[in-house]
């Protein structure tokens, strides 16, 4: 009787540990599904006193052929979703003998073997899920508990359920198909052997697998491709990663729909181009300049290539249609208007002269090239009102922030390259002052710049006072006042009105006359008369008064012995200043007024120049007369040297 009970006790523990084995294997591996429809699980219970015996048969046909396509599963309160087709495991019957000695537990995992092509893989909506499976997997039906004890049992159920779990470790390794072991890794079998360290298609997916077998998954990794390397990336599922992809810091990139690569480099997607960057995992470029193939491209901020005119801070650069920085010479938008770009493609815009590749250029400060000129020789070049000279030397250059002597004269040339004018100029090393005229050519030097004084160069006197000339304006010197000229120079001979007040400078450049200019009529200073009204003088017109007609010059004084021409024809003022002659003008040729000669050419007067009539040259002074029994000194403008000549008493120059 007592052999009984202990059998019985035996048997009752045997038990409980086949289903404690049971519930071990469900747990570490996992797997849940469906049963099938057609399967059915039969429970017998036995009645006789020696022995339970627990019986749960999970029968899996076996597949033929093509695998069968895994279904997509909505799961609502599931905690695994099956992926890829895999047979059904089968659950393994649970024997209890009534032996008293010992008590033995076998579970088997058979697979059932795997014909032809691999079965497509589907993808899964999870709502509550918080795992993946991959394969469909019969579920493991877990039996119901016994009304058992196993109070005596603690340590010998923990030794079974490690014996357990290795043994289905080891024995549940497929053929084919896919695994998953104890640590929620999956592996996919060949053979009897796992892929690795390669990319394999599986259905309609592919995946890639690592060095150990492994299933690669939420990673982007490369494969050795020339002198770079070809990158790819699964997702969180393992699937290979096609079109579009935006990772956790919203950098995009985009693989190739067939193959999986990333983009790289220049790429057309959609007709709209855009740049990969390769030393980033084929990340998109945003907001940058990148080079490639030696050309430089500018990307938004969406990833498009910039084209057309791009300001970055204070600068300009300009895309042409293709996305490509330019540079150099060019004409942009087809409206007649050139720029420059240097090397870097900053468009230049500085309102200065520069030389590039043995060209002239001058760039106004909206980057328009004014003035284009090829240096062939040492030469002037004029650009509006200012001059530069360029010598045909180290690849072409102008002289800059330096003094020269040109032609006999000397100038000086700003940091610009732009020949100063109407200037001053100190040389703090030698403590000199240097002025410059209106022509560009020194007109003074003084020693002791930081004294105040009168300074002569040539006929003309000047004021220094702080290191600069007096130019513009009445100056009180000892006791006299003096007006200076905007080039600096003393005014002698000299009228204005200011404040409803005429004066005059003598030819001493002092003051000399003061007069109410307040009505109109003629005033005379020294020896030249002139006409007040409206408190202005009359300057630089024809004007009647008295009945006869006049002319007055650009400062006021009336002409005398003066000839001039005005909407063709030709007018001679006599010495009193009255008009004495008028005479249309219907060609060129010589006018002879009060025994002197005058050359009319386009309907003017030649002045102050020679020219060429017949076989003779004559030189034209500046009030137009024709120049004879002299030596005349005439500044060539084209050479910028003085030369002299003699004419003779027909007016003929002789070279």
């Amino acid at each position: 009787m007592k052999d009984k009970k202990l059998c019985k006790y035996c048997r009752r523990i045997a038990v409980s540990l086949a289903l404690l084995t049971a519930v071990s294997i469900a747990d570490s591996t996992s797997v849940f599904a469906s049963e099938k429809a057609d399967q059915s699980q039969s429970i017998e219970t036995s009645a006789n006193t020696n022995a339970s015996s627990d019986m749960v048969k999970d029968s899996s046909s076996s597949v033929n052929g093509n695998d069968s396509a895994a279904s997509s599963t909505d799961e609502t309160n599931s905690t695994s979703v099956s992926k890829g087709t895999q047979n059904a495991v089968s659950q393994q019957s649970i024997e209890t003998s009534a032996n008293t000695s010992a008590s033995s537990d076998m579970v088997k995992d058979s697979s059932s073997s795997v014909n032809g092509n691999d079965s497509a893989a589907s993808s899964t909506d999870e709502t509550n899920s918080t795992s993946v499976s991959k394969g469909t997997q019969n579920a493991v039906s877990q039996q119901s508990k016994a009304d058992v004890a196993v109070s005596d049992a603690n340590s010998l159920k923990s030794d079974s359920k490690l014996a357990a779990v290795a043994s289905v470790a080891d024995s549940s390794q497929p053929q084919n198909g896919w695994w998953k072991d104890e640590d929620y890794y999956w592996y996919y079998f060949e053979n009897g052997e796992p892929v690795k360290d390669k990319l394999k298609t599986i259905g309609n997916y592919t995946y890639h697998f690592l060095y150990d077998g492994k299933m690669d998954t939420n990673n982007t990794f490369g494969y050795e491709s020339g002198l770079g390397y070809n990158y790819y990336r699964v997702d969180d599922q393992g699937h290979l990663v096609k079109g579009w992809y935006q990772n956790y810091w919203g950098d995009w990139y985009y693989y190739d729909k067939k193959t999986g690569q990333a983009f790289t480099g220049l790429q057309t997607i959609d007709n709209q181009k855009y740049y990969f960057n390769t030393y980033n995992y084929g990340k998109m470029s945003t907001n940058e300049e990148v080079e490639y193939q030696h050309k430089y491209y500018r990307t938004d901020e969406n990833g498009h290539l910039v084209k057309g005119w791009y300001k970055k801070y204070y600068s300009w650069y300009y895309y042409d249609n293709n996305g490509v920085r330019v540079s150099g010479y060019r004409p942009i938008n087809g409206k007649g208007y050139y720029f420059y770009f240097d090397y870097d493609g900053q468009m230049i815009d500085d309102d200065k002269a520069h030389i590039f590749d043995g060209v002239f250029y001058y760039i106004n400060g909206s980057g328009i090239v004014l003035k284009r000129q090829a240096i062939t020789k040492d030469e002037w070049v004029r650009v509006g009102n200012d001059w530069y000279y360029v010598k045909n030397s180290h690849g072409g250059e102008f002289l800059s922030d330096e003094t020269a002597t040109l032609g006999g004269r000397t100038y000086h040339f700003d940091r610009d390259g732009k020949m100063s004018k109407n200037c001053s100029v100190i040389d703090y090393y030698q403590n000199m002052l240097y002025y410059y005229g209106s022509d560009g050519a020194l007109v003074l030097k003084k020693m002791d710049a930081d004294n105040d004084g009168w300074v002569k160069s040539g006929n003309n006197w000047y004021y220094v006072k702080d290191k600069d000339l007096v130019k513009s304006e009445f100056f009180g010197v000892d006791g006299h006042t003096y007006h200076f000229d905007f080039n600096g120079r003393m005014s002698t001979n000299y009228v204005t009105i200011y404040r409803n007040v005429f004066y005059y400078f003598g030819a001493n450049g002092a003051l000399s006359m003061k007069r109410n200019a307040s009505r109109n009529g003629w005033i005379k200073a020294g020896n030249d008369w002139y006409y007040v009204k409206n408190r202005t003088l009359v300057k630089g017109e024809f004007f009647g008064v008295g009945g006869h007609t006049y002319h007055f010059d650009s400062s006021g004084k009336m002409s005398a012995n003066y000839a001039t021409t005005y909407k063709n024809a030709f007018y001679y003022f006599r010495s009193d200043g009255a008009l004495s002659m008028k005479q249309t003008i219907t060609k060129d040729g010589w006018i002879k007024a009060s025994n002197n000669w005058y050359y009319v050419k386009n309907k003017s007067l030649v002045r102050d120049q020679l020219i060429n009539v017949g076989r003779y040259t004559y030189y034209m002074y500046a009030n137009g007369k024709m120049a004879v029994n002299t030596t005349i000194r005439y500044y060539d403008s084209a050479t910028h040297k003085y030369v002299s000549y003699r004419v003779d008493s027909k007016g003929h120059v002789i070279k």
